[in-house]
């Protein structure tokens, strides 16, 4: 559950219910995102002292006795909650929020460092939600009141910073390999992401992520802070060289709480030492592998994350050889319309044959002017776009 305050800064409003279906009724749900808590009142109960204190609160057994405000009450005859984790949101130092991780059918029992791994992931979820509230908010207004339009862009182009953060600020250096990537949101908040990385104990061995969320704006946001933080995490640091495995973990993490939504992934494992790459792939687009001005599609078999609890991602293996070049994408780029209605897949594909002669740069370059001269001069595209190109030159 997320509940961030109000513009007044004093009541605290549920914002989104992200629940496994079938836990709580539709007509519960409604009446729980309708509830406001005074965070300045004794009513507002636990939620007031966490935003006094900037403390988190674990109930590991919830009993009728341990609650004395009349909302608190009603939200427990509402759930019969058995368990709760609230943790505050903050963002640049400012509480703005809080999410709570409630058990509603056995009690949760977390350890201290469960509960400090999951404040560590909430970091990136505070900076994904707040800045697409608050851009959603922005724009509601911008209907209304013209006059506001240029604080407004303002205001969207920080939120669209904060959520760049979410992506690596610069490409790691590798020995023998060259990277160019590129990002473009299709609105202000994009669901698209990509991500490295580069083991602390061989340098000469690396991983890449790239994933798209269905939807767009506030869910797709979402979502991508919880792929980030498992990818992150140290439990994929330590299988990083198994791509099914990786998968099956960040599948596990993200199930039931896309809120209907799912995610599509590229994962592939760069070993200089053994002169191999590994890959698997989940509902993703192939990855293009470029040989011999050859294009070569590769797509392990494997399923779409976040929606099945059984999943299984085949591994597939690619001999590393001098000059070969990879070309990760998502669907936002072969996927854009010209004014006929033509995609721009056929042509994306003619850059990667006819230009393989160009640096990563200078190709990637010429795929975006390709790109805008089929799309013409349009302000935004229709999809969020991420582009990876990898040479391997030894």
């Amino acid at each position: 559950t997320i509940a961030l305050l109000n513009k007044n800064k004093d009541v605290l409003i549920n914002y989104k219910y992200l629940i496994k279906q079938g836990l709580l009724s539709e007509e519960v749900i409604e009446e729980l995102i309708n509830i406001e808590l005074e965070i300045n009142s004794p009513d507002g109960g636990v939620a007031a002292y966490i935003f006094h204190t900037n403390e988190h609160v674990y109930a590991e057994k919830i009993q009728p006795e341990m609650i004395v405000t009349p909302i608190t009450k009603r939200i427990y005859e509402l759930t019969k909650i058995k368990s709760n984790l609230l943790i505050p949101l903050e963002v640049s130092g400012q509480t703005i929020g809080l999410i709570g991780f409630p058990s509603y059918t056995d009690f949760l029992k977390l350890t201290e460092e469960d509960i400090q791994e999951i404040k560590n992931m909430v970091k990136y979820v505070s900076i994904a939600v707040s800045s697409s509230f608050f851009s959603h908010e922005l724009k509601e207004k911008n209907i209304v009141l013209e006059h506001q339009a240029e604080i407004i862009r303002r205001d969207l182009a920080l939120a669209r910073k904060i959520q760049t953060n979410l992506l690596p600020k610069n490409n790691p250096e590798i020995d023998n390999f060259t990277l160019s990537t590129y990002y473009q949101p299709m609105y202000d908040i994009g669901g698209d992401y990509y991500d490295f990385f580069v083991s602390r104990y061989n340098a000469k061995q690396f991983g890449v992520i790239l994933t798209d969320a269905s939807g767009h704006g506030v869910a797709a946001a979402f979502i991508t802070s919880i792929v980030k933080m498992a990818f992150e995490s140290k439990e994929v640091r330590q299988i990083a060289n198994q791509p099914d495995l990786v998968l099956k973990y960040i599948n596990n993490k993200i199930l039931d709480k896309t809120a209907g939504n799912f995610v599509t992934v590229l994962y592939c494992y760069f070993d200089q030492e053994n002169k191999k790459v590994k890959l698997a792939c989940g509902g993703h687009h192939p990855l293009i592998l470029i040989r011999n001005k050859e294009l070569i599609q590769i797509r392990p078999k494997g399923q779409i994350m976040g929606v099945f609890q059984k999943v299984d991602y085949e591994v597939q293996e690619i001999q590393l050889q001098p000059k070969d070049r990879f070309f990760l994408y998502t669907d936002g780029l072969t996927e854009a319309f010209n004014k006929n209605f033509e995609d721009f897949e056929e042509k994306a594909f003619s850059v990667l044959k006819n230009y393989t002669d160009l640096s990563t740069k200078l190709l990637l370059d010429k795929m975006l002017k390709s790109l805008n001269d089929h799309v013409g001069n349009v302000e935004t595209y229709e999809d969020d776009i991420a582009i990876i190109i990898i040479d391997y030159k030894k």
